[in-house]
């Protein structure tokens, strides 16, 4: 009995074959296909496993890449966010310029009208108090008048003072009491 190992053949029956030479020729042939076959395992299980790798390295390439522009995405939509957040900052900021403006303007505006009104109503203060000082002097004008009316009816009794050419007594320097004194009228 001759033992061989080499894989699945492993025993041979040394009464199968006429002399040493055809055993040799018979290990050879089947070394030769087990070696043949083992190669090719190899060569099968090397590609398999070199897929594998590349799967796995695409794979995780693509992981990669997701993560990327997951990142990426990320990032943008932060930009975008800041970049809304400054320009509603940025127009806040203007409408509370704008209101401000506004204010500003509806103030100058108020102070206007009312520096307006003051003087209008100061104007109209002074034009009364003119109004009412001409009336005033109209008054005493027309009293004056009155009076010098009532000054002219005199009684006829009453002599005249030649001194001052008036019926006025309390005016002549000459006038003593009574009008009978009255040295320039003697």
């Amino acid at each position: 009995m001759v033992n061989i190992d080499f894989g699945y053949y492993s025993e041979f029956e040394y009464g199968l074959f006429n002399d040493k030479a055809s055993l040799v020729r018979y290990i050879y042939i089947y070394t030769y296909i087990y070696k043949k076959k083992k190669k090719k395992k190899k060569k099968k299980k090397k590609k398999k496993k070199k897929k594998k790798k590349k799967k796995k390295k695409k794979k995780k390439k693509k992981k990669k890449k997701k993560k990327k522009k997951k990142k990426k995405k990320k990032k943008k939509k932060k930009k975008k966010k800041k970049k809304k957040k400054k320009k509603k900052k940025k127009k806040k900021k203007k409408k509370k310029k704008k209101k401000k403006k506004k204010k500003k303007k509806k103030k100058k505006k108020k102070k206007k009208k009312k520096k307006k009104k003051k003087k209008k109503k100061k104007k109209k203060k002074k034009k009364k108090k003119k109004k009412k000082k001409k009336k005033k002097k109209k008054k005493k004008k027309k009293k004056k008048k009155k009076k010098k009316k009532k000054k002219k009816k005199i009684k006829i009794d009453k002599p005249f003072c030649f001194s001052v050419m008036s019926y006025n007594y309390k005016k002549c320097s000459s006038y003593f009491a009574k009008p009978s004194f009255c040295k320039l009228y003697l």
